[in-house]
C-alpha cells in the first residue's frame, strides 16, 4: 500500500510537469514547498474502499493553471506575491470518489463551477 502511494505521488508530480527541464526552471524553494503539499494532502484525502484495488483506481489530480482547473482538475497551486498556496474543487473530488478532509479544505480556497 505505501508503494502504491509512492507511486501516486510521483504521478501527481508528473501531472505538473515538473519533469525534466521544466523542473530546473523553478526556484528550488517552490518546488519543494509544492512537494510537501502533496506529500501532506494524502492523508487527507479519504479514498474508496476498493481504491487501490485495480487499475482504473481514483487519482487526486493535482496541478497547476487556469486550464487545469477548467479541465476537472482537483486541486491547483497558485503562486502569487512569491507565495504558493493551492485552490481545492471539492465537487470534482466528489466525482472521483474522493473525499477531502475538512482540515485540508479550511487550509485551501475553495472553487468549483456551481449549478454543473
Amino acid at each position: 500500500m505505501e508503494s502504491m502511494r509512492a507511486s501516486r505521488l510521483i504521478l501527481l508530480l508528473c501531472a505538473l510537469g515538473l519533469g525534466g527541464s521544466r523542473l530546473h526552471a523553478l526556484k528550488a524553494p517552490e518546488y519543494d514547498l509544492k512537494a510537501a503539499f502533496l506529500y501532506k494532502f494524502f492523508p487527507f484525502v479519504q479514498w474508496p474502499g476498493n481504491a487501490f484495488a485495480g487499475a482504473d483506481a481514483p487519482t487526486l489530480a493535482v496541478g497547476k493553471g487556469q486550464e487545469f482547473a477548467d479541465g476537472g482538475g482537483m486541486a491547483r497551486f497558485v503562486v502569487r506575491d512569491k507565495k504558493v498556496s493551492f485552490e481545492i474543487d471539492p465537487e470534482a473530488a466528489r466525482k472521483s470518489s474522493l473525499k477531502i478532509a475538512s482540515q485540508l479544505l479550511s487550509l485551501a480556497r475553495i472553487v468549483g463551477r456551481k449549478g454543473e
